[in-house]
């Protein structure tokens, strides 16, 4: 799958900016919500590193794999809760999520160049304009605002 360089660059950046995210607050604030809600860094490393490898991991291997793969949904809040991310180690959730980035932005670049393949979600079929580089970008942007509002609130 051809990607766009400046998609694939964003893609590529974006863990490293999780980590230069994390490091801008003392330790104490990694477990921190914002107002109680939302995840905490924490909670938004492992969200990530989870999604990375079972939400858009999964799904990569199988649209190259199948001709008209079925992908549910990954449930990110019933995973935070059932693995309690609140609690877990932070520097093990980002470098797992560089780690899984890494594999899947090589494993998207070996996917035929014959355009973006058709993929059933939650039962559905629907097709993603730009294919899943687009979709993982739009998810980082959201969460890279979330954790941006969190930090503003903490400082």
């Amino acid at each position: 799958m051809q990607i766009d360089p400046a998609l694939l660059d964003e893609l590529k950046a974006f863990p490293g900016k999780v980590v230069a995210l994390v490091r801008s607050v003392r330790p104490v604030w990694h477990q921190t919500r914002l107002r109680g809600a939302g995840f905490a860094l924490v909670e938004h490393a492992w969200h990530l590193a989870d999604l990375e490898r079972e939400g858009f991991g999964a799904r990569i291997t199988r649209l190259a794999s199948e001709d008209h793969p079925s992908l549910p949904d990954f449930d990110g809040e019933r995973a935070a809760r059932e693995r309690r991310y609140l609690d877990s180690d932070l520097e093990l959730g980002l470098k797992l999520f560089a780690s899984a980035r890494a594999f899947n932005l090589r494993a998207l670049e070996a996917l035929p160049r014959s355009g973006v393949p058709r993929r059933r979600a939650g039962g559905r079929r629907r097709r993603h304009p730009g294919g899943p580089p687009a979709a993982m970008a739009a998810h980082d942007r959201g969460h890279a605002a979330e954790m941006a509002e969190l930090l503003e609130a903490i400082r």
